[in-house]
């Protein structure tokens, strides 16, 4: 039993440190689909291992100016985050799409898994918050304090079945 409580607060620790420490965002411009076709790459084993679908629909090539490294790892969590959802799945499916409209660029990570339950819904984007017994519940945490870093915002709605996190950022 203390071992594994020393084990959790090690990785509330850690989480706790990620977020106080995250830096300003050093912005460049960067190459949109560049930038979600490295994230996929990185996940590419997670998604052969779970027969996972993967779908770019990006194909419009969009600047936009970001830290890199931060905006992936934004990705990398929802991506992780999809993975686990669509893991019970008959159709395992993970779409990325992008648009811009209104000085704004909209990308979508949308999966076909199980859909957030309307009881924690609010309660997803909240500081160590998980649903799994292995997860430390800071990367929606983290993913929502970068896009805000970046001036932007985070957001989930159920589409046609589908659970859709929507980064919406600035075009400058």
């Amino acid at each position: 039993t203390m071992l594994r409580r020393s084990d959790h607060l090690q990785k509330f620790v850690e989480g706790y440190r990620k977020l106080a420490m995250l830096p300003s965002p050093k912005k460049e411009k960067a190459a949109l689909q560049q930038l979600v076709e490295n994230c996929i790459q990185v996940m590419n084993p997670l998604f052969r291992k779970n027969n996972i679908e993967v779908i770019n629909g990006i194909t419009q090539n969009y600047l936009i100016n970001v830290d890199s490294q931060q905006l992936e790892q934004v990705v990398i969590n929802l991506l992780t985050n999809s993975i686990n959802a669509v893991e019970n799945s008959n159709q395992k499916q993970i779409s990325i799409s992008a648009e811009a409209k209104n000085n704004r660029i909209f990308i979508k990570v949308s999966d076909s898994g199980k859909g957030i339950e309307k009881e924690i819904e609010d309660k997803i984007f909240l500081p160590f918050f998980t649903t799994r017994t292995e997860g430390a519940g800071i990367g929606l945490t983290l993913s929502k304090n970068i896009i805000e870093a970046h001036g932007g915002y985070i957001s989930h709605k159920t589409e046609n079945g589908k659970t859709v996190f929507e980064i919406s950022l600035i075009e400058d």
